[in-house]
């Protein structure tokens, strides 16, 4: 919402002033869509509100992030992995010189291929 400049008190060279009277956000789970939601407020506590569920939101996923799933690799992820130069995030060779890596989800143990 925009206020007036007449209704302005203390800026005396701003011509409007935003004041927040909605929020939302959406909340994106990437290994578990079933965890991804949207949620939006409309009144002038808005900002209170959000903060609010930001705090919910950490107390939802830090257990998440104490854990570590140990990574699961078949035989042809495997035979991938000995296979393969390529850094499957930057995509560039790695080099003898450089250790290469099991990357792989710790929220779900999913193997992503190798690093550097």
């Amino acid at each position: 919402m925009l206020v007036k400049p007449t209704e302005l008190k203390y800026h005396k060279l701003a011509y409007q002033l935003h004041e927040v009277c909605s929020i939302g956000y959406f909340f994106k789970c990437s290994f578990d869509d079933s965890l991804s939601y949207y949620k939006s407020k409309r009144d002038k506590n808005a900002c209170r509100w959000f903060i609010s569920e930001l705090r919910s939101i950490i107390n939802f996923v830090e257990p998440y992030f104490k854990q570590n799933i140990s990574m699961k690799l078949s035989d042809a992820e495997n035979d991938h992995f000995s296979a393969t130069n390529i850094c499957h995030i930057c995509e560039q060779m790695i080099n003898t010189d450089d250790i290469k890596i099991h990357d792989h989800c710790h929220f779900t143990g999913k193997y992503r291929g190798p690093a550097q």
